[in-house]
Parts: C-alpha cells; structure tokens; sequence
C-alpha cells in the first residue's frame, strides 16, 4: 500500500497531477486546494497519498497535508460519500469550513457542494460529528481583531470546557460565539464564564 510519494511534479491537470518517481509516472488525483500548494513543474514535492484499489484499477489520491488527507479517509466512510465526492467537497470547501460546518451542525455548507443534497448534507453533519475532534483548527477558524491570538484562546477556552465534561461542538459555538461578537480585549477567564454561563443555560 502506497503511504507517501516524493518525486519530480512531471504534469500538472485540472483533477490531477503526473508525478515521476524514479522515471515511472504516477497519476494522482488531488483537491483543487493541494493543486494550488504545489511548486512549478520540474520541481520535487512529497504527497501523501491513499492508496483505492478495485479489481479494475488502482487510484492514487494526494494530499498536500496529513490534515487534509484525514479528511478525506473521514468523508469516505459516510455512506454515500465516494472518493471523487470525497475530493470534490475538500476542493470546494476549506478544512475549517469544514470542521466548523460539523461543529455547528451547519449542514447548508455541504449542500453548497455540487453532488450533496439536503439528505446527504444532514448526513455529512451528523457522522462526522465523532470524528472531527481529530482535525485541529488554525487561525482562519474564527473571525476577530487578531486572527493568530483568537485561535489560541479558541483552543485554550474550547479545551477547558471539554476538561469540565462539555462536548466539543457545544464549547466550540459559545467560545467562537463570544470571540466573533466581543468588541473587547479577549480575556481567557471572561470567557470561560461567559460559556458556562450559556452552557448552563442551554443545558
């Protein structure tokens, strides 16, 4: 099973890309998200790859980062969810309006995806909901003043939460909740109290 290909990017396509490895081309089909990370033709990059294999053929998909390819491996196990879906709703999508799609059970972001329906869409929210607490969010998570400093209070005001026998999804919307509409210095304390406030409340 191929886990990983480093070789000379040979051809660049509109779904994927020829990279040789030792003079044999390997097709790999990529998200439009990885496409755009790779360096010029000629040039040697690393893909990490999952590797399909069916009695007629033998699919490489290639990832630009381990996150994404977590992603994908998530997407494929929700029925009806297909590997060229699979990479159709991670080129449409970014990781974190992905992540933040399952955690708010926003599932109106999967149906934007051409090939998601309504049903389709619910399901995505509802499956990925126990896995999506492996997939870290970075900076473009949320929304503020400073994008860098939000996302470190996110992740420490989210953990503590979750340290005091909350569910990640509901931490995760009082805590962006209260850093998207706060006009005020970010206080790690103050919003904590503010989300076991709602949370209590909503309880």
């Amino acid at each position: 099973m191929i886990s990983k290909l480093t070789g000379i990017l040979d051809k660049v396509e509109e779904h994927s890309v020829i990279l040789d490895v030792g003079g044999v081309g390997f097709e790999v089909f990529c998200t439009q998200s990885t496409i755009s990370k790779l360096p010029r033709v000629g040039q040697k990059v690393l893909l990490n790859i999952r590797t399909h294999i069916r009695e007629d053929h033998i699919h490489l998909y290639g990832f630009f980062s381990l996150k994404e390819k977590l992603c994908f491996d998530h997407l494929i196990k929700v029925q009806g969810v297909g590997n060229k879906l699979a990479l159709t709703i991670l080129s449409k999508l970014s990781l974190n309006q992905l992540v933040q799609a399952v955690l708010t059970k926003d599932s109106s972001i999967f149906a934007l995806v051409s090939g998601v329906g309504p049903k389709l869409a619910s399901r995505l929210v509802t499956e990925l909901d126990s896995k999506i607490t492996e997939i870290d969010l970075d900076s473009e998570a949320v929304s503020g003043h400073d994008k860098r400093i939000n996302s470190q209070i996110l992740n420490d005001a989210v953990s503590a939460l979750i340290n005091l026998g909350y569910k990640k999804s509901d931490a995760y919307i009082c805590v962006s909740k209260y850093l998207n509409n706060s006009t005020k210095e970010v206080d790690l304390d103050i919003i904590i109290r503010s989300a076991l406030r709602e949370l209590s409340v909503n309880g």
